[in-house]
């Protein structure tokens, strides 16, 4: 979600389209909190497995949801997992997520 991130590659752009307060730091932290509590309490295990492939660090996964921002505008969430050697701890570690807002339908066509 920070713009200011090396890493970032526009991804704070989507989540301000949604209406997140990516500019302000607090209203980041206390926005990222709430998401990774989504996220892992829900979206995690309900969403669609997009990809699955092997990477020295373990297998990832990316997993897509259908979400809606703050604002009530439509979003892809996509959620980029590794799930360790069972001989690690097993359990699924977020790597990245991002959002892709839909685009809003014409009206009177």
């Amino acid at each position: 979600m920070n713009p200011q991130h090396p890493g970032n590659g526009g991804k704070a752009d989507g989540w301000r389209a949604l209406g997140y307060q990516v500019d302000d730091p607090g209203a980041r932290q206390e926005d990222a909190a709430d998401l990774r509590n989504l996220i892992s309490g829900h979206l995690l295990w309900n969403g669609k497995v997009e990809e699955s492939r092997e990477t020295a660090h373990g297998r990832h996964y990316k997993v897509l949801n259908g979400f809606i921002g703050p604002n009530g505008r439509h979003a892809t969430l996509a959620t980029c997992w590794r799930v360790a050697e069972p001989g690690d701890s097993g359990h699924p570690q977020l790597v990245t997520t991002w959002v892709q807002p839909h685009r809003d339908k014409e009206r009177n066509r």
